[in-house]
């Protein structure tokens, strides 16, 4: 997914520098056409007016950016880091703290669509900022149909998870939906065909539709892991004092991992709209 965004960013402006530290990767940017820093010091030669930066965890992201060889420390001026990730607000507003002491800015803009999202450039951007950044708009327009400006840092990545709960959770109950269906006699095609035409529709539906009823899970558009991962991300933040539980979700992320751990290679998320990815998963109380 990054190198199709790193593509488009390219298109767009043409001095742009790539960097991975996956060597495989790296390597795969340099072949479509995306010049890649052969070492993170490269990176520390040059100056930087904006930073997109994705990769799959807070702790890598918090690494990367603040790590004592970060070539964010190196930067004379004003940096303006975007994580495209899905970070979460708690840590999105500590990297913004630390990076602010460096004499950089930080803002959440975790982005939506997938991997045939991404090579169309039709993204969905959820900024933690104003959107007053004029240049920071251009960049995330590059590769995105859509941005959203949410306010303060940290808000882009709270309305990211909120959506992504929405989401998941869909994915959940249409998994026991077919189950009745089909326990019931009717073909699955059939029943998501009534599903996408009535009030049972979702954009989500018709997005993995097609994986759903040919149970072609292993194209993993939105791998199974990373989504458990912010499944949990949400619980982890919910403060504890709330005054609302949120048991459904604590039920979807108990089913999400016990797929996952069925998953001996990568899945996609819709795995989970699998009547045979069901097992119990407690009473919600």
């Amino acid at each position: 997914m990054g190198l199709r965004i790193a593509s488009h960013v390219c298109k767009a402006f043409p001095n742009t520098l790539g960097y991975d530290r996956e060597p495989t990767r790296a390597a795969a940017a340099t072949a479509a056409g995306v010049p890649v820093a052969k070492s993170a010091e490269e990176l520390a030669d040059r100056q930087f007016d904006v930073v997109l930066v994705s990769v799959n965890t807070p702790r890598a992201l918090t690494e990367v950016l603040t790590a004592p060889n970060s070539f964010l420390r190196q930067q004379r001026g004003e940096t303006v880091v975007l994580d495209i990730g899905t970070t979460g607000a708690t840590r999105s507003r500590e990297l913004a703290d630390s990076l602010k002491d460096f004499g950089h800015r930080f803002i959440d803009a975790p982005i939506s669509g997938g991997i045939h999202g991404a090579a169309r450039g039709d993204l969905t951007a959820i900024v933690g900022s104003t959107g007053e950044d004029t240049v920071v708009d251009r960049v995330l327009h590059s590769f995105c149909a859509r941005v959203h400006y949410m306010g303060g840092v940290g808000l882009g990545a709270v309305a990211k998870l909120a959506n992504n709960a929405v989401a998941i959770g869909t994915l959940g109950l249409l998994g026991e939906a077919l189950a009745y269906a089909e326990k019931g006699g009717l073909d699955r095609a059939k029943a998501l065909e009534v599903m996408t035409s009535s009030s049972g529709d979702s954009r989500i539906l018709r997005s993995k539709r097609r994986l759903i009823e040919q149970r072609e899970f292993g194209d993993a558009q939105f791998e199974i892991r990373i989504a458990l991962k912010d499944i949990r991300l949400l619980l982890d933040e919910m403060p504890g004092d709330a005054p609302t539980e949120l048991p459904l979700l604590t039920a979807v992320s108990e089913l999400v991992d016990s797929a996952a751990r069925e998953c001996e290679k990568p899945a996609d998320i819709s795995v989970i709209a699998d009547p045979k990815s069901h097992q119990p998963v407690g009473r919600i109380s």
